[in-house]
């Protein structure tokens, strides 16, 4: 007789789940909603539950160990906690990190009661599924379970969504669910990506090799992608083989170690040094990968339409030719191949780092500045993890140099 399949919870389908893709912390506020995936944490899970003050502050720690671990988790309580952590969501979401938002949602019986007889369950906002239309805006995929019968399929759905994007996704279980019976996970969940289309790849890939060997002065611009998809040694191999220069966005800084040969700095438009910008903006040919384009850079993106080779997951843009079904991975690893064996490699024209205005240390009676501040930070960050906060101090921080891989978090 076949084996039947063994039971376990919808609670610990989900914490399993979780588990595959490395999560070992869930960042909460505690409230009634989750209250039965949490209780279901305090067993044998590898999954710990951390608590924090609000629930804001649960999606930027959830958003910050997914840039450092690969994906992060969060959860909250239906309605309050869950608009509470939207602004930390909508962050993940534009910056492509991929965070898993648990939300406990009404049992039937209050749905029932609110739908019938005008009595709002907790937290209710007086209009059904406010919290599944909001985070639709800002996720790649989302899920409302209201049967445990549906919890293996719409998680692994949901799930697997997370790992094809790399961005938030949604899930929402009724409060009544978490302790229910469902079937263990079977297999492990991979992401779904189509098949590259080998054609439209060769031809992109002739388009882009042609161009490189065509350029005086072209530069690598490498952006968050690359680190969110994990292509920090396919692009140190694309440096060695073309012995292009680079720089980095600002979130994509530290995607190698700045030690790195061929590293010049952050290029943030004209937040850059000067030397730097001009340096990049008389570039004949800019190649960004994973270049996610702001308004602070827009101005060079306009300018060099034509002479910018883009590549993200989304497809590869060259000048106006668009390549929809190339995904940057392939593409990365197709250009290093096709530069190893290509007689007549490029020269680079770049040279040391640019050093940005106020880093040289000034002498030690010098009053205090905000320069001097950075200045001397240059020495006692440069081998730990530099976490930077919005506004003045991101941007005096991208001068600083970070000798660690996935060193710096902005």
């Amino acid at each position: 007789m076949r084996e039947k399949p063994r039971n376990g919870t919808v609670a610990s389908y989900l914490v399993t789940r979780l588990e595959e893709l490395g999560i070992e912390h869930l960042f909460n506020v505690p409230g009634s909603y989750c209250s039965g995936l949490l209780a279901s944490l305090t067993g044998n899970s590898r999954l710990k539950a951390i608590f924090t003050t609000y629930e804001m502050e649960a999606a930027y720690a959830a958003d910050a160990y997914a840039r450092l671990r690969g994906y992060g988790a969060m959860c909250g309580t239906y309605g309050v906690g869950a608009l509470s952590a939207l602004n930390g969501v909508v962050g993940a979401f534009v910056e492509r990190c991929p965070v898993v938002v648990i939300n406990g949602g009404p049992s039937a019986k209050q749905l029932e009661l609110e739908v019938d007889y005008g009595i709002m369950f907790l937290h209710s906002t007086g209009r059904l599924k406010t919290d599944l239309t909001i985070y639709s805006q800002v996720t790649a995929a989302t899920a409302v379970i209201e049967r445990a019968e549906e919890a293996p399929d719409k998680i692994d759905e949901v799930l697997i969504a997370c790992m094809t994007h790399r961005r938030p996704v949604y899930i929402e279980i009724s409060q009544e669910l978490w302790g229910q019976s469902c079937p263990l996970p079977v297999g492990k969940l991979s992401a779904s990506l189509t098949p590259v289309n080998t054609d439209a790849l060769s031809e992109c890939l002739d388009d882009t090799v042609a161009r490189i060997a065509g350029a005086q002065r072209p530069v690598l611009w490498a952006g968050e992608e690359l680190d969110r998809w994990q292509l920090h040694d396919e692009f140190a191999e694309l440096l060695r083989v073309s012995g292009i220069s680079y720089v980095t966005t600002l979130a994509g800084k530290s995607v190698l170690a700045e030690t790195t040969k061929g590293f010049l700095g952050v290029y943030d438009g004209r937040f850059a040094p000067p030397d730097l910008q001009e340096f990049v903006e008389k570039a004949d040919l800019v190649l960004a990968l994973g270049t996610v384009i702001t308004d602070f850079v827009g101005e060079i993106v306009a300018k060099d339409y034509d002479n910018m080779i883009l590549a993200s997951q989304g497809g590869i843009r060259i000048g106006h030719h668009v390549y929809p079904n190339v995904r940057i991975r392939e593409f990365v690893v197709g250009l290093t191949r096709r530069l190893a064996s290509h007689a007549a490699a490029p020269h680079p024209w770049g040279g040391t780092a640019f050093q940005r205005p106020g880093s040289a240390l000034p002498s030690g009676d010098s009053l205090l500045t905000f320069d001097l501040l950075f200045a001397r930070m240059s020495d006692f960050v440069s081998d730990k993890l530099v976490i930077a906060d919005t506004g003045l101090s991101l941007f005096a921080s991208a001068g600083l140099p970070i000798l660690a891989q996935q060193g710096y978090v902005s």
